[in-house]
């Protein structure tokens, strides 16, 4: 399993599982699905042998359907895992970029946060006491104007900031739910892998008859569904979205309000009804309200 990156946030360090985690995720269901799909055809072709060719067994019950249905088994679980593929992508591209924005975009905004309280504390050192005169006043007037444009553009740094952190703790919090629920199925998955192929060269026809075939390859299909099915939600029907929407809403009139000279107060994710927590094992979780945890 791929290690989670740690990144600080203003609620403390924070585990994120990037798209490096869910790439191997993915992968590694795949090549269960394979290697079940190549042990059960070994153990089919294994029993066929066996079988040679007495036509009983088979006359009671009609070889080709079940050779037919074994296919549509392993139809199904190929189609099930390309369908996974293809749900996991948008989020593989989301969580690549996690990283890099609270890394880089967000620093970028502290460090011009920091940089607009420079020129306020430089510009307020300007207004030089001791000059009086129309002249005086005209240039503290200048000054005092510059000082209020300067402190809404920090302001707005501050708003951007948070929006990108709570934004990336979001995302943050998705991609966790996914690898989570990956993750959950995976022990049985395994376990069903390594299962030797059993040999029936020397076993009886009912023996044969009693086996049930291709449970690998329906383990590893079991497990696709609901973890296709947790995708669907996440895209359809997650509360996510409005948190996201809102943050959006609110930087934009942040931007308007300073582009229009009007000091705006930086808000946090709570002010949305949303709001993202860091836990002592450094991992994020998104709730709704108070209490509501966002999570499979």
């Amino acid at each position: 399993m791929t290690d989670p990156v740690i990144i600080s946030t203003s609620s403390g360090d924070q585990k994120v599982y990037t798209d490096a985690c869910l790439k191997k995720d993915l992968q590694h269901i795949k090549d269960q699905l394979k290697e079940a799909i190549f042990k059960d055809d070994a153990e089919v072709a294994s029993a066929l042998k066996s079988l040679g060719n007495c036509p009983l067994p088979w006359k009671a019950y009609d070889k080709e359907k079940t050779l037919a249905n074994f296919e549509n088994i392993k139809t199904k679980a190929r189609n099930a895992v390309n369908v996974l593929g293809y749900s996991l992508a948008p989020w593989i591209s989301t969580a690549s970029g996690i990283v890099p924005n609270m890394r880089n975009v967000r620093a970028g905004w502290e460090k011009a946060i920091e940089g607009f309280k420079e020129v306020v504390e430089d510009a307020e050192n300007l207004t030089i006491p001791d000059w009086q005169g129309y002249a005086a006043e005209s240039y503290r007037k200048k000054v005092r104007e510059r000082v209020a444009a300067v402190e809404r553009a920090a302001a707005l740094s501050k708003q951007a900031k948070d929006a990108v952190e709570s934004l990336s703790l979001i995302q943050s919090a998705i991609t966790r739910s996914i690898h989570e629920t990956f993750q959950s199925f995976f022990h049985e998955i395994d376990s069903a892998t390594k299962t030797p192929i059993k040999d029936f060269s020397k076993a009886s026809e009912g023996e044969i008859w009693g086996k049930y075939f291709y449970i690998r390859t329906l383990t590893v299909y079991d497990a696709a569904t609901p973890i296709n099915k947790h995708l669907l939600n996440l895209k359809n029907g997650m509360d996510w979205r409005e948190a996201a929407k809102q943050l959006s809403e609110e930087l934009t009139k942040a931007t308007q309000k300073t582009q229009a000279g009007v000091t705006i107060t930086p808000t946090q994710l709570g002010s949305t009804g949303y709001k993202v927590t860091v836990t002592q094992d450094s991992v994020c979780e998104l709730h709704q309200g108070d209490n509501q945890k966002i999570q499979r």
